[in-house]
């Protein structure tokens, strides 16, 4: 029982990480970066340069798109993994309670034997019982009704 819970904590916290990843990739690029003063108009830009920082811009956003994919792609993945491994921490946790169940029934109805079966004895007691709480035979207190040189009533 216990492991089911550790396996759906680890599943919750899996996804929580999974959560967070997304949340952090599908932040705007410019929101998360202090706004930068424009340089002083006594320095003029070059054509060159502008086209060179453009270029290289298009490219960033390009592989910035491509990681972003790829990260989804992950992401989505790792969200099965993780429905996976829940139903599967659910169905165990359902057959062990089934078998729970099961376990008691048959410990009721061998109890209810054994009390049918002490009643059927000539004098009501039985010399052998189940302690509780062991699965073993213990000797009650008393004569056996088995043992030679008894006394009947």
């Amino acid at each position: 029982m216990s492991s089911t819970i550790s396996l759906v904590i680890g599943a919750v916290g899996l996804l929580a990480a999974v959560f967070a990843l997304i949340v952090v990739l599908r932040r705007p690029p410019g929101q998360d970066q202090p706004a930068v003063s424009a340089p002083p108009a006594a320095q003029p830009a070059s054509a060159e340069v502008s086209a060179t920082a453009q270029w290289a811009l298009e490219e960033a956003s390009q592989e910035a798109g491509q990681v972003r994919a790829r990260a989804e792609t992950d992401a989505a993945a790792i969200m099965r993994e993780a429905g996976l491994a829940a139903d599967k921490a659910a169905q165990a946790s359902r057959d062990a309670d089934e078998e729970l169940r099961v376990a008691r029934a048959e410990a009721r109805d061998l109890r209810a034997d054994l009390e049918r079966r002490e009643a059927r004895l000539p004098n009501g007691k039985a010399a052998w019982t189940l302690s509780p709480g062991s699965s073993r035979n213990v000797r009650r207190p008393g004569p056996d009704p088995r043992q030679p040189g008894h006394a009947a009533g």
